[in-house]
């Protein structure tokens, strides 16, 4: 009705029915949804400005990265992560007015969140996890940091902030011991707009000729178009949140098997270090190489369209030895 009264044109005629917007939702396969987030009408106007920076940002990136070898072109993100991964449904008798889901003391932990940060490449390749504990005072007291250091997996870089999220300062932390070690030319450094990692001084204290070191070429994904250009939020983050789903659901069943302690598991924090040192460990694999670079070309900066095999193809779809076997080796790592 809002579209016809602005067309103002009194030889078309039309006439509003519950029967004609059904039709309507057929022919073009709409149908309702969950609205996940809410957004001002100045965004929606402005799509295909959104639109338009991203096939512009990932036109030049193609461009470019020819200039660097594959394992010198990086992307790198943050991830937020529930110290709790809870489902926002369950199965109830119909009617039932109050429906209950179940976490574990403290309730909080389904609430509070830490951060992980990836390191991937355009030959499909991961650095170690980088880790972001929610502290409070934002750093580790002595026996807790002594009693971290003892189990730590070497695949996992671990800190700290009083929010779980990173900070400048912790962006040059990661830049320390994530890029630098992996750096041995120069390369191409590929982030989005949040300003902890866009100050190109930041850089200037790790790269360049005055640190003997490699040549950054840094550049930033325009705002809002992340979800379009970005190969860790295109493919990479589903992936490795549905491996955290599917490790914890297994953990849930096997809770009294032995050699499954409820109190490592569950533990905020070392249970926090080794399900990332497991998700790493698994998508860290070879067979994962090729899912990593489809993720450059899912967000338009490669032309390389690759096949792979996603995580559900590779670590569960099995037959029924197949399966034995992943829960034994699965109830032995954890």
């Amino acid at each position: 009705m809002k579209k016809y009264l602005e067309l103002d044109d009194n030889s078309f005629k039309f006439k509003a029915s519950k029967s004609w917007c059904g039709k309507f939702k057929l022919d073009y396969r709409i149908s309702s949804r969950k609205i996940i987030q809410l957004i001002s009408k100045r965004e929606v106007k402005s799509q295909d400005q959104i639109l338009e920076s991203a096939k512009k940002f990932q036109t030049d990136i193609r461009r470019i990265s020819s200039q660097f070898d594959s394992n010198h072109v990086f992307n790198t993100d943050q991830c937020g992560f529930a110290y709790e991964i809870t489902s926002a449904r369950t199965y109830t008798f119909k009617g039932q007015k109050s429906v209950y889901g179940y976490a574990q003391p403290p309730n909080n932990l389904s609430t509070h969140s830490y951060t992980v940060q990836y390191l991937i490449n355009l030959a499909g390749q991961i650095g170690n996890v980088f880790v972001c504990l929610q502290e409070p005072g934002g750093k580790f007291g002595p026996l807790v940091k002594q009693d971290l250091e003892s189990y730590l997996p070497s695949n996992v870089t671990l800190t700290c902030s009083t929010s779980g999220k990173l900070s400048t300062s912790l962006t040059e932390y990661f830049l320390e011991k994530q890029v630098v070690p992996h750096v041995t030319k120069d390369f191409l450094y590929i982030v989005d707009s949040w300003p902890g990692q866009t100050n190109i001084d930041t850089y200037s204290k790790f790269f360049g000729q005055a640190n003997d070191m490699p040549e950054i070429t840094l550049k930033v994904i325009p705002e809002k178009c992340t979800p379009l250009a970005q190969p860790l939020d295109t493919t990479f983050h589903r992936q490795l949140k549905g491996l955290a789903r599917e490790i914890l659901a297994q953990l849930e069943i096997c809770v009294n098997v032995e050699g499954v302690h409820r109190d490592d598991n569950w533990n905020p924090r070392k249970g926090v270090i080794k399900l990332n040192s497991l998700l790493h460990f698994f998508l860290s694999a070879p067979i994962f190489t090729p899912m990593i670079k489809y993720s450059w070309f899912s967000s338009g900066l490669s032309d390389e369209k690759v096949e792979f095999l996603n995580v559900k193809q590779v670590c569960f779809t099995f037959d029924d030895d197949e399966g034995k076997l992943w829960l034994t080796v699965l109830t032995s790592d954890l």
